[in-house]
């Protein structure tokens, strides 16, 4: 029997999420980093000492993954006292406003603005309002609330994992949730996704449930895809194509008759083929005929973004980053994490499809790895030639299907090293993975960047790329609560990228984005536009997927209007 976990271990995690705030806070008001490092020391400490230890009780991993999820979360969260920008979280907390205020119609607005497909999410409109009625929360629903919630996730992956491998890979492939870039920053930036990772996860956590019978499984699965469907599209669609692989390559295998792998293949749960129809179905009927915009967002989309596996770690030499000329190495070093994962997951995956011992996954989940590995192959290859829907997110959605396997491989190789070594080999192995984990916390906050002489991430740096493009400053968002007193309601209000997003959280249905792209006719006499500090300081506007121009192309459009408000940022009209 597993003894109790004694208090200071309890505890100890628990006090992470305080440390996380306070350290977040001091770095915005004085612009001193050094509690936010302390606390990765910490975490690193911690981690190295919990899989190192000769025993882990389940509470014990419970509350430690909870601890460190939620400190990584409000590290982003109270590092600024206002939503990021770097997202599409501004046009939600829009959105999230007017179903509060006015209540949830999904047909108050008709048009093809990209903030419109929004009304018709409820992890946008209904979940929210819920929460701020219940707890009096408005806008911290999005910026704190949502981050709790997201800080269950490890926990779900976890009580996943337990009942795949030992306690300890359990825990260790859990932590990789709360350790990635997506979970830290982006979930952060994008609301709905935090709703619809939760929900998926719960699916998963149902299917690994062997003591419900099919039909009670399929009834509660069918539930929980009911309500996955109205929260993210994207999440839904995904899931669907991972469902039909696992059907699709199960009875590949099925068929093949591989005697190292599948003389166990009829234990794994069926997932029916009916129930993957249902959700297809669901999701033809709600983005199809009930919110329609969502249509129309997803072929702009796909037309229209650029998105690239550069996307994770792209970093601007020549124009970001102080100068330092030690980027290359920050992203070379971020960029390898996430390669180099990847290629261990394989090779876990191929030691678990042949081992027979504690390296042996479940039939089920080696399918589903199997899966997961050819989905994240063709969504690198998909959005690095012709853009789409970033591999970093389908990386994290199909994560509960590789990181074990990525585990495993961790520890294959570690004990490979040890045939050459000839130390403790189960200590070495605890340590290497220990280490791994370490890495990709570094990776997952940017810290490699600022450990190298390169200011990026806005976790510890006051400038740098992410913090130009990530924080509003108080003097932007004065200027945009300007806006939202005083500008003509109806009339155009033009700005790069970014500065359309500062705009939305107030104006969304007046906010444009487009400044320096479009000709310098397009914006009318009548039109505002706004310039953000950026902007003025740096005389250029950001258009980010298509760089950054001199502001001397809007020249002629500014010169023709006045200036009707300036402090620190711009307003014209």
């Amino acid at each position: 029997m597993t003894p109790s976990p004694s208090v200071p271990k309890i505890l100890t995690p628990l006090l992470f999420p305080i440390i996380a705030a306070a350290g977040a806070i001091v770095l915005r008001k004085t612009g001193l980093p050094w509690i936010n490092w302390a606390l990765l020391l910490l975490i690193s400490i911690y981690l190295i000492l919990t899989l190192t230890q000769p025993e882990l009780s389940r509470k014990e991993a419970a509350i430690a993954l909870f601890g460190i999820a939620l400190s990584l979360a409000f590290l982003h969260a109270f590092r600024s006292p206002y939503i990021s920008i770097n997202g599409d979280i501004p046009f939600e907390s829009f959105v999230f406003k007017e179903t509060l205020s006015k209540g949830w119609n999904l047909t108050r607005y008709n048009g093809s603005e990209k903030w419109m497909r929004y009304i018709g999410l409820t992890s946008v409109t209904v979940y929210p309002t819920m929460v701020a009625h219940i707890t009096g929360w408005k806008i911290d629903v999005f910026r704190v609330g949502y981050r709790v919630i997201e800080a269950t996730i490890p926990i779900t992956i976890f009580a996943i994992f337990d009942r795949l491998t030992d306690r300890r890979t359990a825990f260790a492939a859990a932590a990789l949730f709360p350790l990635q870039w997506v979970f830290i920053t982006l979930i952060g930036s994008i609301a709905r996704m935090n709703i619809a990772y939760v929900l998926f996860f719960d699916i998963i956590l149902l299917l690994t449930r062997p003591s419900i019978t099919s039909e009670r499984r399929d009834f509660i699965l069918v539930i929980l895809l009911i309500t996955i469907v109205p929260t993210h599209y994207t999440v839904a669609i995904i899931s669907i194509i991972i469902f039909i692989g696992y059907i699709i390559f199960k009875s590949i295998i099925e068929t093949i008759h591989n005697s190292l792998f599948t003389s166990h293949l009829s234990e794994a749960p069926p997932l029916s083929g009916n129930v993957v129809l249902i959700l297809g179905g669901i999701v033809f009927v709600w983005y199809g005929y009930v919110s329609t915009d969502i249509l129309v967002g997803i072929a702009s989309g796909i037309i229209g973004l650029i998105a690239s596996i550069e996307s994770i770690t792209a970093f601007n030499i020549s124009g970001g980053g102080n100068g330092s000329g030690s980027a290359p190495l920050a992203a070379t070093l971020t960029k390898g994490v996430y390669y180099g994962t990847i290629g261990i997951g394989g090779i876990g995956l191929v030691a678990a499809w042949r081992s027979q011992g504690r390296d042996s996954l479940s039939p089920m989940w080696v399918v589903f790895g199997i899966v997961a590995f050819i989905g994240l192959g063709a969504t690198f290859i998909t959005t690095r030639f012709f853009g789409g829907y970033g591999p970093f997110r389908m990386f994290y959605q199909l994560l509960p299907f590789i990181s074990i396997p990525i585990i495993i491989g961790v520890s294959v190789s570690a004990r490979v090293v040890n045939n050459v070594l000839n130390i403790n080999r189960e200590l070495l192995a605890h340590i290497v993975v220990a280490v791994f984990l370490v890495i990709h916390l570094f990776a997952g906050t940017y810290a490699f960047y600022d450990l190298t002489g390169t200011p990026h991430g806005e976790l510890f740096a006051t400038e740098g790329k992410r913090v130009d493009t990530s924080l509003v400053n108080p003097s932007e968002d004065e200027m945009a609560r300007w806006i939202n007193e005083y500008a003509t309601t109806g009339v155009p209000i033009w700005a790069d990228y970014h500065g359309e997003h500062i705009i939305a959280r107030y104006k969304a249905v007046e906010a444009r984005d487009g400044l320096g792209l479009v000709g310098v006719r397009r914006q009318s006499i009548s039109d505002y536009i706004i310039l953000r500090t950026e902007n003025v300081d740096q005389s250029m506007v950001n258009t980010k997927y298509r760089g950054k121009y001199d502001l001397s192309r809007l020249r002629q459009v500014i010169e023709k209007k006045n200036k009707v408000y300036a402090s620190g940022a711009e307003v014209y009209r």
